[in-house]
C-alpha cells in the first residue's frame, strides 16, 4: 500500500499541518455553502434586475423629448422638426433673416455670434408676430411640450436662415 507509513504518521504528529488541512476543508465547506446559498438567491436576483429594468425603461418612457441636441451646432431632433414643420417655422425663419440684421453687420458676424444673437432674440420676450406667436402656442398645446423647450424650434430655424443668406452675401458676386 504505502512505501512508506511512517511518513503518514510524521505528518500526523505535527499539528500545523493537521490545522492547515483542517482549515482548508473548513473553507471549502463554508464556500460550498456560499454557493448553495447564492444559487438558491439566483432567481430572486434576476427577477430584481428585470424590475430594476423595467423601472428604468418607465422613467425614460416618462421623460419629456428632447425639441433639440446640444451637438455643435445644436440641432433639432425629429421631434423638434415635426413640431418646426408643423408650426412652419422654416418659412417664417427664411423671412425674418431677411430683414432681422443688416448685411454688414451679419456678414461680420461669426457663426457663434449668429446662434448667440438667435437665443436672446428668440429667448429674451418673445414678442414676435400674432400668427408665430399662435402657431407656437398651438404647438405647445398640441405636443404637450413648455415654452423652454419649444424655443429652440424657433431659434435653431432662424439660426439656419442667417447663416444661409451671411454664406450668399460672402459669395463673389457674379456678372
Amino acid at each position: 500500500m504505502l512505501e512508506n507509513p511512517q511518513m503518514l504518521d510524521s505528518w500526523l504528529e505535527t499539528p500545523v499541518i493537521v490545522i492547515a488541512v483542517l482549515a482548508v476543508l473548513g473553507l471549502l465547506w463554508k464556500a460550498a455553502v456560499w454557493k448553495g446559498k447564492v444559487d438558491s438567491d439566483l432567481p430572486y436576483l434576476k427577477s430584481m434586475m428585470e424590475e430594476i429594468r423595467d423601472d428604468i425603461k418607465n422613467i425614460f418612457q416618462a421623460l419629456p423629448m428632447p425639441t433639440a441636441v446640444g451637438k455643435s451646432p445644436t440641432q433639432l431632433t425629429e421631434f423638434g422638426e415635426k413640431i418646426a414643420n408643423r408650426i412652419e417655422v422654416w418659412e417664417w425663419a427664411s423671412q425674418e433673416a431677411e430683414s432681422l440684421l443688416d448685411d454688414e453687420t451679419l456678414v461680420g458676424m461669426e457663426p457663434f455670434q449668429i446662434e448667440a444673437f438667435c437665443e436672446g432674440y428668440i429667448d429674451s420676450g418673445f414678442q414676435h408676430q400674432g400668427t408665430v406667436q399662435d402657431k407656437m402656442n398651438m404647438a405647445i398645446y398640441e405636443f404637450g411640450i413648455d415654452r423652454d423647450r419649444a424655443l429652440p424650434v424657433l431659434r435653431i430655424p432662424l439660426r439656419e436662415a442667417l447663416l444661409k443668406r451671411q454664406a450668399r452675401l460672402q459669395q463673389p458676386a457674379s456678372c
